[in-house]
């Protein structure tokens, strides 16, 4: 109801002030405006609660809803009730004022600025008639004015209860937004959650299905061996019940034969009266031997029965060689894996081998090194040698300048024939300086050449620490497949064990492995050193070789100014001679170990070349064996995921196996306890066929007797009559 009221447009207080001063007018449009704002936030406010309003779901947000609308409700009905006083105070004095507008004069245009009224509205419709009450003269406004003054804090009320209601209109729809926002984030989680819900059931129910097949398939297991339980113990219960019939039969037959004994005693003692008892012993005979057949009978049924168990029994055998066969044909596979391990390790032998020829190959090379190395030596020795003796002539030379200048003036004739042999003698030093620099550049190229063929023999021992290294970690991992392939062969029958020891085993391969990886960038490093080293070594050489050259420069200066210096020497041209002599024949023995070295060079060039090829196959070679081993790790595996396999397949041969050796147990026992129930009933038959036999004979000599007796008796008869 208060949004329908000020959602309508202002009472009719805004016509009452049109006309009034400055002051009246200005303070009548403030109202106005505010009262036309107030409207205006109250509509907006009013707009917006059915649009953003809650949801019907929730019954929590339409009571918050309902609580907020009483409460605007309230809070329009205060702020609307200082417009109610003012209309009630404005409505009392415009009807006193209509008389008194009637009896004054109306005021002119320029005064008021407002028109006349026509008469034709007053005698229109009531809402003409007050908008002519808004038109009244300035003179009747002015004494409501004094009779009823405005109170300014209800206006200040009104404006201010009108803002709130905005204020809390503007509050409410952003919380409106704000309870959107939260449920359509709600919703959202809630679906996530109905999602996740859903995937967990989705994985219970596989778990569950899951389980539950798992569950039918022990049951079918646990069934098939109930059945087969049920049915040894059926086995066994007719074995028993036919022991207990056979038994309760071998009872019967020795009450019988202890009655046939005291039967056979009675007989003893009526041997005198046996004619007369005779017919009745021959039918007692005749039943005995019936029921000897029937036991004969019952024996040849217990035979057949035995023969039967047998035949199973033998069926039962050829399973237990059928699997035998089985664990043959694995203890073969097994083998073959044997044999091609010591096929793996006679290769291994075989690079071993060869390995410890390249290492013989390898020392001899560097010995011819350590030679050379000593030639270079001497030659170095020979060059200190040689500039020793150039100090010496130096020293000569300085002792003979005094002796020359003495000397000068008597030499100068022997000078000028001399000065020819000079020349000649300064060609042949000049052709044989020319010789001795070609051998220097000859004997440096032959030390870059034993440089390169150090470092290519360093480079080589490298390779062969490696290979040395790498063979070393396949024998290594050979012997440990060999370690692997003895426990696999041994403990076939216990495989349970034998799947924690692989594991065991794999774990210290992995250990070991990491070992090796260390042990040989520990060895990498300590080469990197070495390698180092001699490449200092080989720059100090270097650094020796070039300051010999120095020297041998320095020398060379030295002669030349001992050359400008010859006129002066003449006798000592001639021991210069001599020592050129010398040097020639050792410039012709250097020559001499400069083409032997290049021999030495050539043939050391074909050893590396033949090194190299060997290398070449020891590299082939170890890899056709790093091809070899993963084969073998590629058969091992195979080997050990079928040795898992026939280890599931041992372990039920061996339930079964003790299923049937518990069976054939128990069927063994029956058949010897059957066994030794016919031999009982076999020693009975005998007995009483001994006792038949004897039974026999004593009818026999009882018939004698009786023969004997008749005789006698008719000899009686025969001497009474006669």
């Amino acid at each position: 109801m208060g949004y329908l009221l000020f959602s309508s447009p202002s009472p009719p207080l805004a016509f009452q002030y049109p006309c009034s001063s400055s002051s009246s007018s200005g303070v009548a449009a403030s109202r106005r405006s505010r009262s036309r704002r107030g409207a205006a936030s109250v509509v907006a406010s009013s707009a917006s609660t059915p649009d953003g309003g809650p949801s019907p779901s929730s019954s929590a947000a339409a009571s918050a809803d309902a609580y907020v609308l009483a409460r605007r409700v309230v809070l329009l009905g205060a702020s609307a009730v200082p417009l109610l006083r003012l209309r009630e105070a404005v409505a009392a004095p415009t009807t006193e004022t209509k008389d008194v507008s009637k009896l004054d004069d109306p005021p002119s245009e320029g005064k008021t600025g407002i028109p006349e009224p026509d008469t034709t509205q007053f005698e229109g419709s009531q809402s003409e008639t007050t908008t002519t009450e808004a038109r009244q003269p300035e003179s009747s406004l002015q004494s409501v004015e004094e009779q009823h003054p405005g109170n300014p804090l209800l206006g200040f009320l009104g404006t201010v209860g009108v803002t709130a209601s905005g204020v809390l209109g503007g509050l409410y729809g952003t919380s409106l937004q704000e309870k959107k926002a939260l449920q359509s984030i709600i919703s959202s989680t809630e679906s996530k959650l109905a999602e996740n819900e859903a995937a967990l059931s989705l994985m219970r129910e596989n778990y569950e299905k899951r389980l539950l097949e798992e569950q039918a398939a022990q049951k079918k297991q646990s069934l098939k061996f109930q059945e087969q339980e049920a049915s040894l113990s059926d086995q066994l219960a007719s074995a028993k019940k036919s022991l207990t019939s056979l038994s309760e039969e071998f009872r019967k037959e020795k009450k019988l034969a202890e009655e046939l004994r005291d039967e056979i005693q009675g007989l003893e003692s009526i041997i005198r009266q046996a004619g007369d008892d005779k017919d009745a012993l021959e039918s007692k005979l005749e039943e005995k031997l019936g029921e000897i057949n029937s036991l004969q009978e019952k024996i040849s049924l217990l035979s057949q029965e035995i023969d039967d168990k047998e035949k199973h029994i033998r069926e039962l055998s050829a399973s237990l060689s059928s699997k035998e066969v089985d664990y043959q044909k694995l203890s073969a596979l097994t083998n073959q894996t044997k044999m091609s391990l010591e096929h793996a390790n006679s290769k291994i032998q075989q690079l071993e081998e060869e390995l410890d020829r390249s290492k013989n190959a390898l020392a001899s090379k560097i010995s011819l090194i350590d030679s050379l190395d000593a030639k270079l030596e001497t030659l170095n020795s020979e060059k200190e040698e040689a500039d020793k003796k150039i100090n010496e002539l130096i020293q000569e030379y300085t002792d003979l300048k005094a002796a020359s200048e003495t000397k000068a003036s008597h030499a100068s004739k022997v000078l000028s024939e001399r000065d020819d042999q000079i020349k000649q003698l300064e060609e042949k030093l000049s052709v044989a300086l020319t010789e001795s620099s070609k051998d220097h550049e000859t004997i440096l190229e032959l030390n870059k050449e034993l440089d390169a063929t150090k470092a290519m023999l360093e480079s080589e021992l490298v390779a062969t620490e490696t290979l040395k290294e790498s063979i070393q970690s396949s024998e290594e991992a050979l012997k440990d497949s060999r370690n692997e392939a003895s426990k696999l062969s041994k403990e076939l029958e216990e495989a349970n064990k034998l799947n924690q020891d692989l594991v065991s085993q794999i774990s210290e391969l992995q250990d070991e492995l990491s070992a090796t990886q260390e042990g040989l960038t520990i060895k990498l490093g300590e080469a990197e050193s070495v390698t180092k080293t001699l490449s200092e070594e080989l720059a100090s050489v270097k650094k020796m070789v070039q300051k010999g050259q120095e020297e041998l420069e320095t020398t060379s200066n030295e002669l030349a100014s001992v050359v400008e210096a010859r006129d002066n020497l003449k006798k000592e041209l001639l021991d210069v001679y001599k020592n050129l002599e010398s040097t020639t024949h050792e410039l012709v023995e250097e020559r001499k170990m400069v083409t032997t070295l290049n021999r030495e060079l050539e043939a050391l060039a074909k050893q590396l070349q033949v090194d190299s090829e060997a290398r070449k196959a020891l590299e082939a070679d170890l890899d056709e064996a790093t091809k070899s081993l993963d084969e073998m790790n590629n058969s091992a595996l195979s080997l050990s995921r079928e040795l898992e396999s026939t280890h599931s397949r041992n372990d039920t041969l061996e339930a079964e196996k003790e299923m049937l050796s518990k069976a054939l147990a128990e069927q063994t026992k029956i058949t010897a306890e059957a066994q030794e129930n016919t031999e009982d009933a076999q020693n009975l038959i005998t007995r009483l066929q001994a006792e038949k036999e004897s039974f026999e004979l004593r009818s026999r000599h009882l018939e004698e007797e009786l023969a004997l007796a008749k005789g006698e008796i008719l000899r009686l008869r025969r001497l009474m009559r006669s």
